[in-house]
């Protein structure tokens, strides 16, 4: 398999698991928080 397919797949998977019920800007929020207080 090219290396363009196997980044294809993964950024095909990361929007699958955000959409599980947050948005990306909110996962990205939560992670940034967790952070600050893990």
């Amino acid at each position: 398999m090219p290396e363009g397919g196997i980044s294809t797949a993964t950024t095909y998977i990361r929007p699958y698991k955000t959409a599980a019920g947050k948005s990306a800007i909110q996962t990205m929020e939560d992670r940034f928080t967790y952070g600050l207080n893990p």
